[in-house]
């Protein structure tokens, strides 16, 4: 009780509590009398707290004796508590009196303990009626009035003022989400057709980002890249990413507590690091109810109805990309035998959309029969270099069965198989050779036939001719402002076979046996006759003007006034040797080159981001096999930096 006074900060309290000690020893029944005027000062104690204190201030023999009878309630206690002092006093002296005499004179003994104590209660229902009629000093704590505190009228309307209050500042709180809540109801929602998902306009580390909100996201994703271009700090977490209609995929690991701005919300948002196509940034559910937010597609926003930060932030559709169909809607298509298409997306490169000077496409358009959009339907013509196939004395013709194919490889195979019979470039064979047939995925995702010539090539005698040296090519080009660069369309099928040496060639497939009339992918001195046939036809301008590699072409200048001259040279040697270019993989007058996987322009020489972009992005080699192809593509791309 004293310990609660003081909490309260009543002074007067607490010395009544002391005084009203100094009498507990021998008189439960000031105590009573002290005990109830305190409580009545305190209008919310709890019983259990009224019945400790009381019993808390009892002699050591009255607390047992109530703690064994396992008194439960105070007004029980104090009428248990004043019969136990009563039959005590009876039983032994008063230890305090305040006349010393009266305990040695025998009559005055019996006469001081004969009369009983004002302030004795007979019975409960005398105590519980003194109770209620009692009127502390100073009349209600409240108001001053003659009635207890609990009795007084204006208790009631000081409740209501505290709920009253109480209620305000919850409403307070969510008021701001009710007033977004009625802006919304009066938006007019637009009459035309939505189409697309909801895209929302955040901040991340104060940049800007656009997240998509998916009600059907467990959680909130990001890709690798955007969590590296935001800055995150990724830790690591066992984990798989389970999109529809796709294999699942093992998490790159979490970014916790990144800070998040959404409108007027500010919050610290987890997130899933994982690889998506579609998508950067996904809003799942985990965010959704952390900030509590509502997506509203019928009006295009998103209400954010936390408590404290209530705000609506409006969405739009990504626009400017074709429509992707799903692998669900494609299976479903082909079942109902729908009309599908298949198309290709091609990255435009900058230096491609680049415009040429005037003076280059004037040569351009002269020379446009140099550059066809396929090769012509004839035979190259024979030249001084044509591919031999030379055998080891002894050597038996090397024969082999056709290779397995799926069916849009077989249809493929018949497909090139007919173009290039059309062409003139194979015929049907039945030496006794026999080499199988197979598929290489070029860059543009087309497939090339190639064949696999392996047992040829182990009884073919090597044709030694050396190949240029990188290093040597990268110095001529180091003086340079100029470049033009061109590539020979199907440049190996622009060499014939040497006369006699068609059978050698032949490959089987699943529709019949044909030998190769021009030289075609997989022998083993193909790149020896094709750089000695290229150093033949340009040998009077080489390190003049023009450097070769196989089928890569690079003019270079010091002004575009020899440019113009230097290119038109090239299309004129061209022509007189029936050689074709690609225009589509041809650069005209730029002042950089992409050149054997390095990028040149003028005395500068660096590597090609593109090209270690593979060793960039290469996965954590689990297994030996893993890390030996790590190693070699990483040597492979050192040595020819180093060159």
């Amino acid at each position: 009780m004293e310990r609660y006074f003081e909490g309260q900060g009543v002074v007067e309290e607490v010395i009544k509590v002391r005084t009203a000690a100094l009498y507990l020893s021998d008189n439960a029944t000031l105590w009573v009398k002290e005990f109830t005027t305190l409580t009545l000062q305190i209008p919310n104690l709890a019983s259990e707290d009224a019945l400790f204190f009381f019993i808390d201030g009892l002699q050591p023999w009255a607390k047992q004796e109530l703690q064994r009878r396992n008194v439960k309630d105070v007004d029980e206690a104090i009428v248990v508590a004043e019969s136990l002092t009563e039959y005590h006093r009876g039983d032994s002296k008063p230890k305090f009196s305040s006349n010393p005499s009266s305990a040695k004179c025998g009559g005055d003994k019996g006469k001081s303990f004969s009369t009983k104590k004002e302030g004795k209660y007979s019975s409960k229902k005398e105590y519980e009626e003194k109770k209620k009629a009692f009127v502390p000093k100073g009349g209600c704590f409240v108001c001053k009035g003659p009635h207890q505190m609990k009795d007084c009228p204006k208790l009631g309307t000081l409740a209501s003022i505290a709920e009253e209050r109480e209620a305000q500042t919850q409403v307070t709180e969510c008021v701001g989400s009710i007033q977004h809540i009625n802006v919304v109801k009066g938006k007019e929602a637009s009459t035309a057709e939505k189409k697309g998902l909801m895209y929302v306009k955040a901040f991340i580390n104060e940049k800007p980002i656009m997240a998509m909100i998916d009600t059907g996201a467990t959680h909130n994703f990001i890709t690798p890249d955007e969590a590296k271009r935001l800055g995150l700090k990724i830790f690591k977490k066992n984990g798989w990413f389970k999109p529809v209609n796709t294999k699942g995929e093992p998490l790159k690991g979490v970014a916790k507590g990144v800070e998040m701005t959404l409108g007027s919300w500010k919050g610290l948002v987890d997130f899933s690091v994982a690889p998506m196509d579609d998508f950067k940034i996904v809003i799942g559910l985990d965010l959704q109810r952390k900030a509590n937010i509502i997506p509203m597609p019928y009006y295009d926003v998103v209400c954010v109805m936390e408590k404290g930060s209530p705000c609506m932030v409006p969405t739009f559709s990504k626009v400017g990309g074709p429509p992707i169909l799903s692998v669900m809607q494609l299976k479903k298509g082909f079942k109902k035998g729908e009309i599908t298409y298949l198309a290709l997306l091609q990255e435009e490169s900058t230096s491609e959309r680049e415009d040429v000077p005037p003076k280059i496409k004037e040569v351009l358009e002269e020379n446009k029969d140099v550059m066809p959009p396929e090769l012509p339907k004839q035979l190259p013509p024979r030249r001084k270099v044509d591919h031999k196939i030379e055998l080891e004395s002894g050597a038996k013709p090397p024969a082999s069965t056709p290779y397995r194919m799926a069916s849009p490889e077989l249809a493929e195979l018949k497909k090139q198989l007919k173009d290039l019979l059309d062409a003139g470039f194979i015929r049907p064979s039945k030496a006794p050779y026999g080499a199988p047939v197979l598929f290489q995925k070029k860059h543009d995702g087309s497939l090339r036939l190639c064949i696999d010539y392996r047992a040829l090539n182990k009884v073919t005698i090597k044709n030694k001719y050396p190949i240029p040296f990188i290093a040597n090519l990268f110095d001529q080009l180091g003086r340079a402002k100029w470049f033009s660069k061109l590539d020979l369309r199907s440049g190996y099928h622009q060499v014939r076979i040497a006369y006699g040496d068609e059978p050698k060639t032949m490959c089987v497939t699943r529709y019949g046996s044909y030998e190769w009339l021009v030289m075609p992918f997989g022998l083993t001195n193909a790149p020896a006759t094709f750089c000695t046939l290229m150093n033949e036809i340009f040998r009077p301008y080489l390190d003049r003007f023009v450097v070769v590699y196989l089928d890569d072409i690079v003019v270079y200048s010091n002004t575009l006034e020899e440019h113009v001259e230097h290119i038109r040279t090239m299309f004129k040697i061209l022509r007189e040797n029936n050689l074709y270019v690609k225009k589509e993989k041809c650069s005209f007058a730029r002042d950089e080159v992409h050149f054997l996987g390095h990028i040149i322009k003028g005395e500068t020489l660096c590597m090609d981001q593109g090209k270690v972009k593979a060793i960039k992005e290469w996965e954590p080699p689990n297994k030996v096999s893993e890390l030996r192809s790590f190693l070699g593509l990483a040597d492979a791309r050192r040595t020819s930096y180093c060159l």
